[in-house]
């Protein structure tokens, strides 16, 4: 079987937290999708993540959090700079916020940036590798 590379952006997680993090979401798209290696990258900060964006032609998720304790205000900001940046790339990547996060859902919807609230990662990354196979086909 020949495997293929999910490009997962995970922003806001607790640096300590990343390893165990990965692992337990590798785990989670393997049993879903045998056929997905993933390919993470993290940013603490949603402002620093755009040149991440920029630089990862083939991403297809974006895993937002807030566990380093941004404040609103820099959240809403650094989400209208991030919405910009997903929505010009050439493959639309899906955002995924963690439920306190569901306020920022109208930022990226406004830009027409696919999201989803509160749904495990893992399921998120194998749905969108599973609907861009079966939409290229």
């Amino acid at each position: 079987m020949q495997k293929r590379t999910a490009a997962v952006l995970i922003i806001g997680l607790e640096p300590d937290h990343f390893k165990a993090f990965r692992r337990r979401v590798g785990i989670g798209v393997t049993a879903g999708d045998a056929s997905l290696e993933l390919d993470v990258t993290a940013s603490e900060s949603l402002s620093l993540a755009a040149d991440l964006v920029r630089q990862t032609r083939e991403l297809g998720v974006v895993y937002v959090t807030n566990e380093v304790g941004h404040s609103m205000h820099d959240m809403l900001v650094g989400a209208g700079q991030l919405a910009l940046t997903l929505a010009s790339h050439e493959r639309r990547p899906m955002v995924v916020l963690s439920g306190e996060l569901g306020y920022l859902r109208p930022v990226f919807e406004s830009m027409g940036v696919g999201v989803v609230i509160h749904i495990a990662l893992e399921r998120a990354i194998v749905y969108r590798y599973r609907k861009v196979t079966v939409g290229a086909g």
